[in-house]
């Protein structure tokens, strides 16, 4: 029988265990840069790295932006006027805050800028829709209730019944 030292394990037949085999550490692939086929993607086709998808992301967004207030353009153009016509002031605000956000937006380093001034016209569009909305529910409600004052004094009036004249019939000879 060998000596083994106390330090190392000993099998339960008192001989020398055997070492398993490990494996050397690996570097795992990158997710974001590995191909349809498991190699590394270094200059593959049909792939992006993070850094171009954030700016062809930015460049949408500023596309939609610009789209957005085109579109509010567009529709003060043929409403005949900002807002629209019969916008109150609030709608009017945030109309003409909505486009210069998006002009802003264009304009290298007025992201920023242009995104504070879509937010404020976002809040002021929102508040005058809710006000031009309570004004037409309150028109809407009088409209309402002077239809109910008028059918309730038709139904309270005397009701009138028509007579017809009786036929005078004569008989003889007229002259």
């Amino acid at each position: 029988m060998s000596e083994v030292s106390p330090a190392e394990p000993v099998a339960p037949d008192g001989s020398a265990p055997v070492k398993a085999p490990t494996v050397d550490p690996q570097e795992a692939p990158d997710p974001l840069k590995v191909g349809p086929a498991g190699e590394e993607a270094k200059g593959a086709k049909g792939l992006m790295s993070v850094e171009e998808g954030a700016k062809l992301g930015g460049k949408v967004a500023k596309g939609a932006g610009l789209l957005a207030g085109a579109s509010a353009v567009y529709e003060d153009i043929s409403g005949g006027g900002i807002g629209g016509k019969g916008s109150n002031w609030e709608q009017k605000v945030g109309n003409v805050s909505q486009i210069l956000g998006s002009v802003a937006d264009v304009i290298p380093g007025g992201e920023l800028f242009g995104a504070g001034l879509g937010l404020i016209g976002s809040i002021f569009s929102s508040t005058g829709d809710s006000v031009a909305g309570s004004k037409a529910k309150a028109a809407a409600q009088a409209k309402a209730a002077a239809a109910k004052s008028a059918l309730a004094a038709q139904q309270a009036a005397p009701v009138q019944q028509a007579t017809l004249a009786a036929p005078t019939v004569t008989y003889g000879r007229s002259v």
